[in-house]
């Protein structure tokens, strides 16, 4: 029958059951329509079903209440309400679903030291922000700060991110150096956030290379801290928002804080029978649960993993990471099947591996394993890269990216080479390298060690690690530290100094984010354990002791650069005797 047959109230009942995005275009259609679409029967569907309660908890319960459902959709899709007596909590629904979005002001927020003047101010701002107060951190070296949120007040079956709301006044110090990290974890239980529960983000937009950070529009910026499902089932829970930075005491000022928003973030629910992927411009995001396509008019398309291919299975996951890999073998045999596939963990391996592998002596010992066990093999066997036996290679097991550590042989070591000073024996038993260095007998220190960029894997933060021990007659280093230094060559050294002059310290990030003690560019460590008070030297498996000499970016660019790392101690003119060198180790920091 011809659709201008059917009764208006029957069409408005119909499209009830769409979206507010399927409304608002069939409202084009004809006259007809667009007077059923207006209908509060449709547009009370798409207002969440307790939208009177809520809007009872705002003062401006009144002057909405002769708005038609349609105009009370998008006046709460635009405006955000405040709900509750103290102004501390807002509320909005989103767009296209409908759904609730509900954003803590700062008020509502645990903050260390939130109370104490000398280190928070708190500023009435109307014209700034929509709470009656935010937040002004004035100064302050340890930054822990929690949101909760009761899960009974969000929309079910939904997957929401976290949003930290905030920006830096004119003034801001001490957040260029180190990034924050966030978690999202549901109380009482263990953390939830998709990359393994924490991650670390610079808060100071010139450091933010990954771009996580948003200018929301409002003067505000935002980062997503993480993400959560909500089932909406009848157990109550309560997801907990933390922000720390607890580990660089470096002094922080300037950071202006307004809340932590909750959002949705997808249309699509999980499921548990099949497996979500979105692909987007950038590439390809996994969720464990759903397989789903999302088109161009966002309509989500949605069909059983089984009828995949396995080719196309492996294509899919080869796009995650070696952690969701295994973790997708665990679902069925098909998964199993298409997760070992070489297909999957090529590229997990770096993309030159062929030519890496051919400097190596064991290359052909390697050349029957499947990708995956060739992966890691390379995790937990570094292998020698080089004729001369002193530079080792070997792969990150989470990420893939690239680890090397060069040994003693390619230190530039002042008197190296002689033997009254320092020694070259082999000792098979202990190390990788064909020699290591032992100090016979020195009066200063002036370690070298150089890395080209260009073999590294690209955006990604590197850390310089010295590895080392002691002989049992081993002496001078007590009470005497060294002085570590990483800087890119053929640009001045970072120096201490910079860190008053906020130009000069966005020009130096560049060449280094170094630090151990919260200084730029150099770090001051007591290589003898028994003082090692800030316990910043480890016992590494393979026996030695390492210590962290600094941190750098490695941009990936064209323009081919060489990181120097260097250790010093040239003030006490102390007899040192028995420090053993095996080498310079750099690897990826955690979350790059």
């Amino acid at each position: 029958m011809e659709i201008t047959q059917l009764p208006e109230e029957c069409i408005s009942h119909i499209m009830s059951f769409t979206s507010p995005k399927d409304a608002c275009r069939s409202s084009l259609v004809c006259p007809l329509f667009r007077t059923a679409i207006d209908s509060d029967v449709v547009w009370r569907k798409f207002l969440p079903h307790d939208y009177h309660q809520i809007l009872s908890n705002s003062a401006l319960a009144s002057s909405v209440a002769s708005l038609s459902k349609k105009d009370l959709f998008f006046h709460l899709c635009d405006n955000p309400i405040i709900i509750d007596g103290d102004k501390n909590m807002s509320f909005k629904i989103d767009k296209e679903s409908g759904k609730k979005y509900y954003m803590l002001g700062a008020r509502r927020l645990s903050i260390f030291l939130g109370d104490i003047p000398f280190c928070w101010v708190w500023n009435s701002s109307p014209e700034m922000s929509r709470f009656y107060e935010v937040v002004e951190l004035w100064i302050i070296s340890w930054l822990d700060i929690k949101a909760r949120i009761e899960t009974n007040i969000l929309s079910p079956k939904t997957t929401y991110g976290a949003y930290f709301v905030y920006k830096l006044n004119a003034y801001s110090h001490g957040f260029e150096k180190k990034p924050v990290e966030f978690q999202v974890y549901f109380e009482g239980e263990e953390e939830v956030h998709g990359h393994g529960g924490r991650h670390g983000v610079f808060l100071d937009p010139s450091k933010d290379e990954q771009q996580l950070c948003r200018d929301r529009g409002d003067g505000w910026m935002e980062v997503e801290m993480g993400e959560f499902y909500n089932d909406g089932g009848e157990d109550h829970q309560v997801v907990v928002c933390s922000l720390m930075e607890t580990d660089d005491h470096t002094v922080k000022r300037g950071l202006i804080v307004e809340g932590i928003e909750f959002r949705p973030k997808f249309a699509v629910s999980p499921s548990t029978s099949v497996l979500f992927v979105s692909l987007d411009e950038s590439g390809l995001v996994h969720r464990p649960t759903i397989f789903g396509i999302m088109n161009h008019d966002f309509w989500n398309q949605k069909m059983e993993i089984a009828k995949l291919p396995e080719e196309c299975i492996s294509h899919i996951i080869s796009f995650t990471s070696p952690k969701d890999a295994c973790r997708s073998s665990l679902v069925c045999p098909l998964f199993r099947s298409a997760s070992d596939s070489d297909v999957v963990w090529r590229k997990f391996l770096p993309h030159d591996y062929h030519q890496i592998l051919s400097n190596s002596a064991s290359a052909s010992s390697m050349d029957s394993l499947s990708r995956k066990k060739l992966y890691f093999h390379l995790c937990d066997n570094p292998i020698i890269i080089d004729s001369d036996q002193n530079m080792s290679f070997k792969i990150n097991k989470e990420s893939g990216k690239k680890c090397y550590m060069i040994g003693a042989r390619r230190l530039s070591i002042p008197w190296g080479v002689t033997p009254a000073y320092w020694r070259w024996p082999s000792l098979p038993a202990e190390s990788r390298f064909s020699r290591v260095a032992v100090m016979e007998l020195e009066w200063w220190l002036d370690i070298k060690g150089r890395m080209e960029t260009n073999i590294l894997s690209p955006k990604t933060t590197y850390g310089a690690y010295f590895v080392y021990k002691f002989n049992e007659r081993s002496r001078g280093f007590e009470g005497n530290p060294v002085d570590f230094q990483i800087y890119f060559e053929g640009e001045e050294e970072v120096d201490e100094r910079m860190v008053g002059s906020r130009e000069l310290l966005n020009r130096q990030m560049r060449r280094s984010r170094v630090s151990l003690n919260g200084q730029m560019g150099r770090s001051r460590v007591f290589l003898n354990p028994s003082e090692d008070e800030r316990q910043i030297i480890r016992v590494r498996e393979d026996g030695w002791l390492e210590v962290e000499m600094g941190e750098f970016f490695n941009d990936g660019g064209d323009d081919h650069r060489v990181v120097v790392c260097r250790l010093m101690e040239t003030d006490s003119c102390v007899t040192k005797i028995g420090l053993v060198v095996e080498g310079i180790e750099f690897r990826p920091k955690s979350g790059t």
